[in-house]
């Protein structure tokens, strides 16, 4: 039986590791990176719908804040049911947040944002987050009940 030289053992070891810290950075280049750039995650496969679309922007409209999103998701709800065409308030109020057309003008001059367009959903859900940032969110009469059902 051979008997084990634990010098030789030892400092094989210690080469081989200090071999890998070279070449660790070249390992991670060329054969670590490739896979986790070519990865996708499986929420990702499929398109995302319109409604998911107009809920994502609506989640990064209030940086990723989700007591906020869950909020103004809510009132979505209660004032469209994320239908983008509905109308209320005998005919007065359009989209996703239930705009008055007179409300929505006022409320783009104030936020100094010319560029929104009325029937547009992503600017509707746009100045809808402003208007709560500005404390403006007596406008919508199901505040009230979309923070009794948001809460904890």
């Amino acid at each position: 039986m051979k008997k084990i030289n634990w010098r030789e053992v030892i400092t094989s070891c210690l080469v081989g590791a200090s071999a890998i810290g070279l070449f660790l950075p070249l390992i991670i280049q060329l054969i670590i990176e490739p896979k986790i750039k070519s990865y996708q995650p499986i929420a990702f496969v499929r398109e995302l719908s319109e409604e998911e679309k107009q809920k994502y922007h609506l989640f990064e409209s209030v940086d990723y804040n989700y007591a906020q999103f869950r909020l103004l998701e809510k009132i979505v709800w209660l004032e469209s049911n994320w239908k983008v065409n509905a109308i209320g308030d005998s005919g007065l109020a359009l989209g996703l947040a239930q705009f008055h057309k007179g409300t929505f003008e006022q409320f783009k001059e104030e936020a100094e944002m010319p560029e929104l367009e009325y029937k547009n959903p992503y600017d509707q859900l746009t100045l809808l987050v402003w208007a709560f940032e500005n404390d403006l969110q007596s406008h919508w009469t199901t505040y009230r009940k979309a923070k009794w059902l948001t809460r904890k």
